[in-house]
């Protein structure tokens, strides 16, 4: 994943379409077992870096590394836009 802006994203707005074709907030799909790990990482040139979906910004024109537990795709989009869906419980 990476920020292609001039501007920090903030990783709360980022979107994340799970193996199940639903759209969740970065946050909503962190550890589900159908979307991607909580934690992401940045390397700064000597070490990786752990980032907090919750609090943290991808900065512009860094890549970053997230683990998916199956196909996913993550959306990131232009600073200031709406932020992503609200996570919804799935019937049981």
């Amino acid at each position: 994943i990476g920020d292609p802006f001039p501007l920090a994203v903030p990783l709360s707005s980022v979107s994340v379409v799970n193996s199940a074709g639903a759209t969740l907030g970065l946050l909503g799909a962190a550890g589900t077992t159908t979307a991607v790990q909580p934690t992401l990482y940045g390397f700064n040139g000597t070490s990786y870096t752990a980032l907090n979906p919750a609090s943290d910004a991808l900065a512009p024109y860094q890549g970053y590394w997230v683990f998916a537990f199956g196909k996913s795709s993550l959306s990131v989009p232009y600073p200031g836009a709406p932020p992503p869906p609200a996570p919804f419980a799935s019937p049981q």
